[in-house]
């Protein structure tokens, strides 16, 4: 039995080693500072009180240690300039000092105020150990969703499978993680949340959809789209989630001031909405390939791709049996929520790590090889979209990739066949588990689709 499940074994091993990989990484990086004359500095901390530092900077021609008062360092960024969880941490402690925490204009903390609160316990570790165990988490829930998404879809073969998709989904989350981003934890609660839907446990969808919204606000376009299409059993307890998370923001001893940073965290999303750098969403792919710039053609875009994904979501529902449904569904709110964010980064696109390698693993299973090796290059394409280009930056691979994606769905859910198992082929797949089919063994995804296939036959 234990040689029979080395697929599995092998896949944990590779993420435990991606953690520890990451966690050393992130230790051995050099403290930067930002002067207030302007100068720059990158090095190691050697000692540190109230009054100043010691640093020991990198940098070959100021090879002497410096000592430098706090009144002359206007930023300090411990871990490096590319860490982020500073931005978090800096977030929870103005919150519970009650100062304001949405000050850098349109960037910097972009995030509910009650993403501030569940970060708190990280704030009383040792930084060093909070840096850590943010990615160590970010990481495992990432992890997670992929080994929830193959044991749910794959069953008999879910073993090897999960080998493959973790294969596949590591790339897309490399950079997020080495940052400390929340995409990896948003990618995994994606996973978990199909998963949930296909199952019919509303409630942990509902839990793990607002574990996506924490990570980002902008994940409230998956929960319209699985409240939409599953209305009856999803909009109370929506609701009944929802007022817990507002209720969340009194924790705070000063209502006064919670409410405050919830109309500031409303202003603040208006002002990020808008952005005058381009990112790589639909708006980084046209003016990557010199197509437009003109904002209200932007808008028209983002327009017709927000019904586009609402209708095919409407017509996954309808067309395909429960597992298609949910899987679909939660794969093109993804997929909505990089590709028509205005502020979708390279790295977002860890976002739509889980859900995409297990899109492409079933196409492998099913050898429909173009399909299969589009999707595995995406995959790759997600962290290393600098191959197209040989090396030189771009903002249109990675939105030109997904979108080609979202057009290879819509293709296959118009003709009514999924990725996965379609049509009413058994009660469970129509009403989700219930009392009337607890005790009966389920047929494997492999069974089901070649009962579809001999159906379609004969019909």
């Amino acid at each position: 039995m234990a040689r029979e499940r080395w697929p599995v074994w092998g896949a944990w091993v590779v993420w435990a080693a991606l953690a520890i990989a990451l966690s050393v990484n992130v230790l051995l990086r050099p403290d930067a500072l930002v002067l207030t004359t302007g100068e720059r500095l990158s090095g190691r901390v050697l000692s540190e009180s109230s009054t100043s530092l010691t640093i020991s900077p990198d940098s070959s021609e100021d090879a002497q240690m410096r000592t430098i008062r706090r009144d002359e360092i206007a930023q300090h960024h411990r871990f490096g300039t590319r860490s982020v969880t500073g931005v978090y941490r800096l977030a929870s402690e103005r919150w519970w000092a009650s100062e304001e925490i949405y000050k850098e204009g349109a960037h910097g903390y972009l995030y509910l105020p009650q993403s501030a609160i569940v970060y708190s316990p990280l704030t009383l570790l040792p930084s060093g150990l909070a840096e850590v165990g943010w990615r160590v988490l970010g990481l495992w829930v990432y992890a997670w969703g992929v080994w929830r998404l193959t044991r749910r879809m794959f069953e008999r073969d879910a073993d090897l499978a999960f080998l493959v998709a973790s294969l596949l989904a590591i790339p897309a989350a490399l950079g997020s993680a080495a940052n400390g981003q929340t995409n990896v934890l948003l990618g995994g609660a994606a996973g978990l949340t199909a998963v949930a839907v296909v199952d019919r446990r509303w409630w942990w969808a509902c839990a793990w959809m607002a574990v996506m919204v924490l990570c980002k606000p902008t994940a409230l376009a998956v929960v319209g789209l699985v409240g939409a299409a599953y209305v009856r059993p999803m909009w109370w307890r929506l609701l009944v989630t929802g007022a817990l998370g507002a209720l969340g923001l009194f924790v705070h001893p000063s209502p006064e001031y919670a409410a405050g940073q919830a109309r500031e965290f409303v202003d603040k999303m208006i002002s990020a909405g808008a952005p005058v750098e381009v990112y790589q969403d639909v708006r980084g792919l046209l003016v990557g390939l010199n197509l437009t710039n003109a904002e209200h053609q932007l808008s028209a875009v983002r327009m017709v791709g927000g019904v586009l994904v609402l209708g095919l979501a409407f017509r996954a529902r309808r067309a395909c049996g429960g597992v298609a449904a949910g899987m679909g569904l939660v794969a093109l709110g993804v997929i909505l929520i990089t590709l028509f964010n205005p502020r979708t980064e390279g790295l977002s696109y860890a976002i739509v790590g889980p859900m995409l390698a297990i899109v492409a693993t079933r196409e492998l299973w099913e050898r429909r090889w173009i399909p299969a090796i589009g999707l595995m290059g995406l995959c790759v394409l997600l962290q290393f979209a600098r191959i197209v280009t040989l090396g030189e930056p771009n903002t249109w691979v990675r939105p030109l990739g997904v979108l080609v994606w979202l057009a290879w769905m819509a293709l296959e859910i118009g003709r009514g066949r999924t990725l996965w198992p379609v049509g009413p082929v058994a009660a469970w797949d129509r009403r989700g588990p219930s009392d009337a089919t607890a005790g009966v063994d389920r047929p494997s995804a492999q069974e089901l689709v070649r009962s579809n296939e001999h159906r379609g036959a004969h019909t």
